[in-house]
């Protein structure tokens, strides 16, 4: 991490991304995202009660602004160097095979040559640049006490799935979870007796270790498009986080990947993720993948 404790804003801020307003956030929040490239030179920020004004022209972020767009500038030209390679690696390859088909017109047993041995298979430099992107996290409690019963059954099964779980796409149940309190604050449901019971969890820190650990997971990402050239899109992924801050229930909302080779991975890299405890009903994390442009 390249920011400067020194230089380091204190207090929360607010910043504008794709005309929605989120926060307050922590101050290093906005540096994690600036140096991932979530945030341009020109998202809007400001201190609860001030005026915005670009994250460029914020002396604190400033340095980091000018560090993340060098870098995605020489990321840009490897990738675009990539692509040349590719392009010419595919037209040396098709003239020897066009040039083998007028010799020997052996046009048939070429194909299933090719077919067998993947020649056409996904690139590696291309896939060492292979553009994740991550969504915002939503962080919520579960429903409980008498009157929500039913969304507990609800919300339990799209978190914990049986065995043989039935297809659901992405826009299910996940996808109309509602935020919790924000961090440092208490989360509140009605209990049975009808008093209110409280969910100590800090949301701000949830923030701060899965601005630190999600690129733990972009290898086995890249490992699924290794496997499968096809795969690209919305990888929507919820968990749950157990008192002592450990990762619990996982599901990935896509078809076919829970179960695979892509659901194992992320469970053996999340198992090292370490939230801090806290104590009440645990929240569920919902976030998305984007693997692609």
């Amino acid at each position: 991490m390249n920011s400067h404790p020194d230089s380091t804003p204190a207090g929360d801020w607010l910043f504008q991304h794709q005309g929605l307003l989120y926060g307050p956030v922590p101050a290093q929040l906005l540096l994690d995202k600036v140096e991932k490239g979530e945030l341009g030179a020109d998202t809007p920020v400001a201190r609860d009660g001030e005026p915005f004004r670009r994250i460029a022209d914020e002396p604190v972020f400033a340095v980091q602004v000018a560090r993340a767009v060098a870098r995605f500038k020489v990321e840009g030209e490897a990738r675009a160097a990539a692509r040349a390679r590719r392009r010419r690696r595919i037209a040396w390859i098709a003239s020897i095979a066009v040039a083998a088909l007028l010799l020997a017109g052996g046009a048939v047993r070429f194909v299933l040559w090719a077919e067998e041995t993947r020649l056409f298979g996904p690139d590696e430099a291309l896939l060492a640049a292979l553009e994740i992107q991550v969504s915002l996290p939503v962080i919520q409690l579960a429903p409980v006490g008498e009157g929500a019963a039913q969304q507990e059954e609800e919300l339990l099964d799209y978190l914990e799935p049986d065995p043989a779980p039935k297809g659901k796409g992405a826009g299910g149940r996940g996808s109309r979870v509602a935020a919790a309190s924000a961090g440092g604050r208490q989360a509140r449901a009605a209990a049975p007796d009808g008093l209110a019971t409280e969910s100590r969890y800090d949301q701000a820190a949830i923030q701060l270790v899965l601005a630190r650990e999600q690129k733990s997971l972009y290898p086995c990402l890249q490992e699924q498009a290794r496997s499968d050239p096809t795969f690209r899109g919305e990888v929507p992924l919820t968990f749950t986080i157990a008192n002592d801050g450990r990762v619990g229930r996982i599901w990935i909302d896509r078809p076919g990947l829970d179960e695979g080779a892509l659901g194992a991975c992320f469970r053996k890299k999340m198992a090292a993720w370490r939230f801090p405890p806290f104590t009440g009903e645990r929240p569920s994390v919902s976030l998305s993948f984007r693997v692609g442009s």
